[in-house]
């Protein structure tokens, strides 16, 4: 990470370069790679479909417990998503030979837990409040 933000529990903001220290992808319209990233040290392995670099798709998982999905509109334009244990994020960068330039922006996992156990709340309370409110009407009721 070149500069941002970037926590795995409450989401990111970040530009980072990638250079790939391994890799294993064989040139062709299918393939098949791995690859570490030195940053967070995660490996990653992955499948893909395109056309020498030109509107390629991939689907990739990481060590990390993430799922990403990728899309080359050229040689050197790319943009994808992720969801896992680091939350959910978008990122899109560019290819400059083997060095990947990225913009990212995520949410982490602790405003996904922090909506849900708000959602939870208010819908257990809601059904918990409803023969409350049901037998204040009877009272009052008219």
């Amino acid at each position: 990470m070149v500069w941002g933000f970037d926590n795995k529990w409450w989401g990111r903001v970040n530009y980072s370069t990638t250079i790939v220290s391994k890799q294993t992808k064989e040139k062709g319209f299918f393939y098949a790679y791995s690859d570490v990233n030195l940053y967070n040290l995660e490996k990653s392995w992955g499948v893909g479909i395109n056309a020498w670099g030109w509107l390629g798709i991939d689907l990739s998982v990481n060590s990390g417990g993430n799922l990403s999905v990728g899309m080359d509109l050229t040689p050197w334009f790319h943009f994808g998503g992720s969801i896992g244990l680091d939350g959910m994020t978008l990122s899109a960068g560019i290819n400059i030979g083997e060095t990947s330039h990225d913009f990212s922006i995520g949410i982490g996992l602790a405003p996904v837990v922090i909506v849900a156990g708000v959602v939870a709340i208010v819908t257990s309370a809601g059904q918990a409040l409803e023969p409350v409110l049901e037998w204040f009407n009877r009272i009052f009721a008219f």
